[in-house]
Formats: C-alpha cells, structure tokens, sequence
C-alpha cells in the first residue's frame, strides 16, 4: 500500500486504470477534504470478499498501517484523546481534523479486529 502524495489514497492492488492514485482510482483507503463543510472525509473500499474474518482484520490493518504512515511523515499527532462523554458514541467517518479522523478509525480498527465472536455465527447488522 501507498499513500498518494497528493492527499492520503491508497490505490487498490485490483485497481486496473494504470494511473497514480487519485479521486478516479480504486483506492483501498482514501482521505478527501470537503470545503464547503471544512471537513475530512474517510473511505475505505469495503467490496471485497475475504476467506476469514482474520483476512477482514489483515486489510483494515494494512489501511490503518498505511494511515499511520501518513501521520508520521507529514508530523501529524497520532495520539489525540477521544472524547466520548456529551458526543455520539460512534465512530465517524468525517472529521473537522485529520488526527481527529486517524482516532476514530484506529479505535474502529481495534474494536473490530478485537470482537471476540464465532465468526460462524456472525450477523450483518443490516439484516
């Protein structure tokens, strides 16, 4: 994976445009600036059918990983404290802050992998 230079995609290793990552590309992970609401927004490719629930966690790892390395070379705080009280106990994919958005998807990736669950008997939230 690696992060676009231009702000934050990692293109998809079944993307077949041949282009650099970009708004256009099949990005495994993307970070897009809204300027009319002065926010960032987080997308993460989900059409993918992975063997195992442990498959599942390696992919949002590998994006949480290539995230990580964005904030360590642009000097960006990983560290921020989330605050749960007086909020919606969620975690979002928009942010008015980058390091904002790095917390919620870290504490996202880390519940998720970290659910301790038959993955036999897991259910869609959506059924």
């Amino acid at each position: 994976m690696m992060i676009s230079s231009l702000f934050g995609g990692v293109k998809s290793f079944d993307n077949l445009s041949g282009s650099d990552e970009n708004l256009y590309t099949m990005n495994d992970i993307d970070i897009v600036y809204d300027k009319k609401n002065s926010e960032y927004m987080l997308e993460v490719e989900t059409a993918y059918l992975f063997d195992s629930f442990e498959a599942e966690c390696n992919y949002l790892v590998d994006c949480l990983n290539a995230f990580t390395k964005y904030m360590d070379d642009n000097g960006l705080e990983k560290n921020r404290p989330y605050n749960l009280f007086f909020r919606d106990p969620c975690t979002h994919t928009t942010a008015k802050s980058i390091e904002e958005l790095y917390t919620s998807f870290k504490i996202f990736v880390d519940g998720f992998c970290n659910q301790d669950i038959d993955t036999d008997e897991r259910v869609d939230v959506d059924e």
